[in-house]
């Protein structure tokens, strides 16, 4: 089966047309037979690059260019893919993606800087070359999740941290459904998590309790990914967790 393509004029000399970290781009590494490898990034365009950059002002900027961002890890590898881990910076999330190798010890909740590209897609991934991270260029905080309920209410819901509560609509041991004011979500445990089901003993119309990554927000039946087992909390409760306006 075709996976993918792409449409390409007369190739250029010296050079080769390739897909890396999910973007079709030009390449001097020639690798015929060997897995595929970019340009490596010019020290001049690392010593250029703005420490303050936001995740919101990256979803801008034009494909393959070079960033640094700066944020605390709310999902690690291996909760959306395994090629992948997620930062928030307060203005948004982004998916750091690395297309070969392994990344560095990451912990969720950790504060780093990462240097890379931006990739084509519509949603805002940073492409590395390698693992490792920069030291972080800006002091370390928390970010505090947005409010389920309001967040559900945006014409186009970004990829967010989000917490509050829910109603169960339907459940079963692998996938729960569940109504917010009204609004149809799905419940799915990330791959990091060992058990990856739910108990039996919850039951249509009972509420519970949820801080996780809303994906597919635009979409007509969103997705909470939890992260770890803490991410929910099964039964009514008199508070719910902290979620920030």
């Amino acid at each position: 089966a075709v996976i993918d393509t792409t449409h390409y004029g007369s190739s250029k000399a010296g050079q080769a047309w390739v897909r890396l970290n999910g973007t079709w781009q030009w390449t001097s590494q020639l690798t015929p037979g060997s897995v595929n490898q970019a340009d490596a990034l010019p020290e001049s365009s690392l010593s250029a690059i703005t420490p303050t950059s936001t995740v919101i002002a990256f979803e801008t900027l034009p494909s393959q260019t070079v960033a640094q961002l700066t944020g605390q890890v709310v999902a690690l590898p291996g909760t959306l893919s395994s090629r992948s881990w997620l930062l928030d910076d307060g203005t948004g999330i982004a998916e750091i993606y690395l297309d070969h190798g392994t990344f560095a010890p990451l912990t969720l909740g950790g504060w780093v800087s990462v240097t890379g590209r931006r990739s084509s897609t519509p949603a805002a991934r940073l492409l590395l070359d390698t693992g490792t991270f920069d030291p972080p260029t800006q002091p370390a905080r928390v970010i505090q999740p947005r409010s389920l309920a309001d967040t559900l209410t945006l014409a186009s819901p970004r990829r967010t941290l989000v917490a509050g509560q829910l109603t169960l609509s339907r459940v079963n041991t692998k996938t729960l459904q569940g109504t917010v004011g009204g609004r149809s979500v799905k419940l799915a445990w990330s791959d990091l998590i060992p058990t990856k089901t739910f108990s039996t003993a919850l039951a249509v119309g009972q509420a519970v309790t949820v801080s996780a990554i809303l994906i597919n927000g635009e979409r007509s039946d969103p997705t909470l990914m939890l992260r770890t087992d803490d991410d929910f909390v099964p039964g009514p409760l008199p508070v719910i967790l902290p979620v920030a306006a």
